[in-house]
């Protein structure tokens, strides 16, 4: 899978604190066999540069930024 399309997947689940979609979204990718390590360093990591990015250039509220 486009690990692109991913983070945009994902993204809005976790501005939203969608914590119940996220959750099965990551458990139907780990059911696609993708290793955790793939998740962390293609996924997680830029979600996590990303979040903090728009937070820091006030495009993210506080709540969101938080959740």
């Amino acid at each position: 899978m486009n690990t692109q399309a991913m983070v945009e997947r994902l993204f809005p689940m976790l501005i939203t604190g969608d914590r119940n979609g996220a959750r099965c979204t990551i458990s139907e990718w780990m059911k696609e066999e993708l290793e955790p390590e793939t998740l962390t360093q293609e996924v997680y990591w830029p979600l996590l540069d990303m979040v903090n990015d728009l937070f820091r250039r006030d495009q993210l509220t506080t709540l969101a930024h938080h959740y």
